[in-house]
């Protein structure tokens, strides 16, 4: 049953789209908004933080929805560009944790080389296979060895979690090495192998492509903030994005606190939403 139906036969009082959005903008300058900024500096406390940023439009206009998740908590902002000025907004340069991420330039910035990083080991992987798939068994030489040694990088860290070993140190070591030999400066002749050697290398040589076997907390793939985005992302496919930077703002403070909430499970969820709906501090909608 439709939730304005459920609330005219509760209430009596009839529940528009309109209204809705109309309360939802004057609370994202109140009391959710103060809840969502609090959860800024939980992100900045957390040793591991993963980012990504799916497409939004705000207006018709193309936008960056900026997403950051650790396991408690998520923070998302939308932003017109999405320059590494925006990550700065959640994480600062100078942030002593680990930031998990994608390829994305704007995390490649000079301004992050004192942030530790770590590649999601997933995108790495479908970009070797991208040109192993269509290149013939000679040309396999190179980028079918790149593969097996993150595999086996991946399964060691699986193993980890499951049936931890001692000699697991040991094999780590034996990859890094492995890895470091194969993504060593040298001509190839192939042009695609190149770049695989080019920028896979350029991320080894800073330590972004193995970090997770070093550091049990960081997991080796960036799904933790595709998943924190996944309803984002349904929503964005059926509203195409927001209206108006107000709504925009709404959306980004909401998609904070409700998804935090979410993964505390249930009871918390409607509790706290509860208690945020009692509040009486409410704005006037912002222009």
């Amino acid at each position: 049953m439709p939730v304005p139906l459920v609330m005219a036969a509760l209430s009596g009082g009839r529940l528009t789209q309109g209204g809705v959005t109309q309360d939802a903008r004057r609370r994202a300058v109140g009391a959710v908004r103060t809840a969502s900024e609090q959860l800024r500096a939980v992100i900045v406390e957390t040793p591991v933080v993963h980012t990504d940023d799916p497409g939004w439009r705000v207006g018709g206009e193309p936008a960056q929805l900026l997403g950051f998740a650790t396991e408690a908590a998520t923070v998302s902002q939308i932003r017109s560009r999405h320059r590494h000025a925006a990550v700065q907004e959640v994480i600062p340069a100078a942030d002593a944790g680990v930031m998990v991420t994608d390829r994305g330039r704007r995390d490649e910035a000079q301004i992050f080389v004192r942030v530790a990083q770590h590649k999601c080991l997933a995108h790495i992987l479908r970009s070797i296979s991208d040109v192993v798939e269509w290149k013939d068994s000679l040309a396999w030489d190179f980028g079918e060895p790149l593969q097996t040694v993150r595999q086996e990088a991946l399964a060691l860290w699986h193993t980890q979690w499951e049936t931890p070993r001692a000699d697991a140190k040991i094999e780590a070591e034996a990859l890094q090495a492995e890895l470091t030999y194969q993504l060593r400066d040298r001509h190839l002749k192939d042009p695609d192998h190149q770049r695989l050697l080019n920028e896979p290398g350029w991320h080894h040589d800073r330590g972004t492509m193995l970090r997770f076997l070093g550091d049990p907390r960081i997991e080796p793939t960036n799904r933790r903030a595709e998943r924190a985005l996944r309803q984002a992302v349904i929503a964005r496919k059926v509203s195409h994005g927001s209206k108006n930077g107000a709504r925009a703002h709404a959306f980004e403070t909401f998609t904070c606190v409700v998804r935090t909430l979410a993964k505390q499970g249930i009871d918390s969820l409607v509790e706290h939403l509860y208690q945020l709906f009692r509040c009486s501090d409410v704005h006037a909608v912002p222009a």
